[in-house]
């Protein structure tokens, strides 16, 4: 594979992808979400909304992209990150 193919094949470690992953609201993303907040930020979520999940053409390949989360935790308490 040349260098330029490999630039353009999809880099699993992209902020695209990763938002792609985690925004959607299935149950695999969801528990996927829930878990990084966990073990990152130590919040117990009890449930986690996806502000931003649309997918903007022009920030594709960027490294800004930003997944707007907001949180309840266990205690009813609203979080937003």
């Amino acid at each position: 594979m040349t260098r330029k193919q490999q630039e353009d094949v999809l880099n699993y470690r992209n902020d695209l992808f990763f938002k792609y992953t985690l925004s959607r609201e299935d149950e695999g993303s969801i528990f996927a979400r829930n878990t990084i907040i966990e073990r990152v930020t130590g919040i117990r979520v009890k449930e986690s909304t996806v502000m931003n999940p649309n997918l903007d053409p022009k920030t594709i390949g960027k490294k800004k992209i930003i997944l707007d989360v907001h949180v309840k935790d266990e205690n009813g308490g609203l979080r937003i990150r």
